[in-house]
This record gives structure tokens, C-alpha cells and sequence, in this order.
């Protein structure tokens, strides 16, 4: 249960980078997202360095992504030059109450 919420995560991370229209400033052929949007897809290393990896307590997992920018995308700068444009939080947000209720489940049968 727990490793199929931490992939859900994941996976619905990457779909909010790679799909969906943006719409912020147009640079060349690429379309940024405007804030508040998941970042647009550009070369694919950041929705490609999102990963699930074990957590330091047995029951955790961490979701992460390597890219070096991902964090000031995720929370923006910390300068304010460049405002958020979050994906891991609202994908943890979508995934959180069916956890949630699953989690409840079990602990009501095993009662």
C-alpha cells in the first residue's frame, strides 16, 4: 500500500510535467509554465529524475527528483526571481486521502 501510494506520487508528478498545456511566456519553440503551474517539459530531466527511493524509518519512502533545479522550481527562488511552479506537492496532495482512507481500512478489518 505504502509503495503504491509512493509510485502514484511519482507517476502523477511526471504527467504534470510532461502533459497538459502551459501557458507562460514562449521562448523560441518552448512554452514555460506561468506560476503556480507544474513546470513544462523542455529536455525531460526533471520529470526523468523523479524517483522513489526507501526512507530512513522502514514505513517511509522518499519521492525526489535529482534535477539540480528542481527544488527552486518546486518553491521558487529564494531571491524571488522565479515563483513556484509546484509538482511534487500537488502530487502528494492527490494521492493522500485514498492513502488515507486504504490505511483506515486495514486498521478497521485488523481490529
Amino acid at each position: 500500500m505504502l509503495e503504491k501510494a509512493a509510485h502514484d506520487v511519482e507517476a502523477r508528478a511526471k504527467v504534470s510535467i510532461l502533459s497538459g498545456a502551459k501557458t507562460g511566456r514562449i521562448y523560441g519553440i518552448h512554452q514555460a509554465s506561468a506560476p503556480g503551474e507544474a513546470p513544462a517539459n523542455e529536455i525531460g530531466n526533471l520529470a526523468a529524475g523523479i524517483a522513489v527511493a526507501p526512507g530512513p524509518a522502514p514505513l517511509s519512502r522518499i519521492i525526489a527528483s535529482n534535477a539540480e533545479y528542481s527544488e527552486r522550481l518546486e518553491m521558487g527562488s529564494p531571491e524571488g526571481t522565479i515563483a513556484p511552479r509546484p509538482f511534487l506537492g500537488p502530487a502528494l496532495e492527490s494521492v493522500r486521502q485514498p492513502f488515507v482512507r486504504a490505511v483506515q481500512q486495514v486498521v478497521e478489518r485488523g481490529a
